[in-house]
C-alpha cells in the first residue's frame, strides 16, 4: 500500500507531499495503480521545478518520494501556485483511490 501524507501552512495550502510503499496492485512492471502514483507525483515535480519554478526539495527513493516546498522562502503569488498544482496533484491521487480502493491511503502527517 502507498501511504500519502500532506502538510499544509497555515493558509491551507499544502507545501509537502510524500508518499511511501508500493501498491502491489500487480507485478512490478505492469502495476497501473502504482505507475499512476509515479506519474502524478512526477507531474507536480515538474511542475514546480519548470512551470512556477518554486525550487522544490525532492527526494525520490525506490518507494519512497518527498517532495517539500519552504513557504518562508517564496513569495506569496508562487506559494499560490505551488498550492493549485499540489491540490490538483493530490485530486488526482484521490481519483486513483476510488477508481482502485485499497492501494493508496491518505494519513495525517
Amino acid at each position: 500500500m502507498v501511504r500519502l501524507k500532506v502538510r499544509r501552512n497555515a493558509r491551507g495550502q499544502i507545501y509537502r507531499l510524500s508518499a511511501k510503499g508500493h501498491t502491489r496492485f500487480a507485478p512490478e512492471g505492469r502495476d497501473i495503480v502504482c505507475a499512476g502514483v509515479s506519474a502524478l507525483v512526477q507531474t507536480a515535480v515538474l511542475g514546480l521545478e519548470n512551470v512556477i519554478h518554486a525550487q522544490p526539495e525532492v527526494r525520490l527513493e525506490k518507494g519512497n518520494v518527498l517532495i517539500a516546498l519552504k513557504p518562508s522562502r517564496l513569495d506569496g503569488e508562487v506559494m499560490d501556485k505551488a498550492g493549485v498544482l499540489f491540490e490538483s496533484v493530490v485530486l488526482g491521487l484521490k481519483e486513483l483511490d476510488r477508481t482502485y480502493p485499497g492501494f493508496i491511503r491518505f494519513e495525517k502527517e
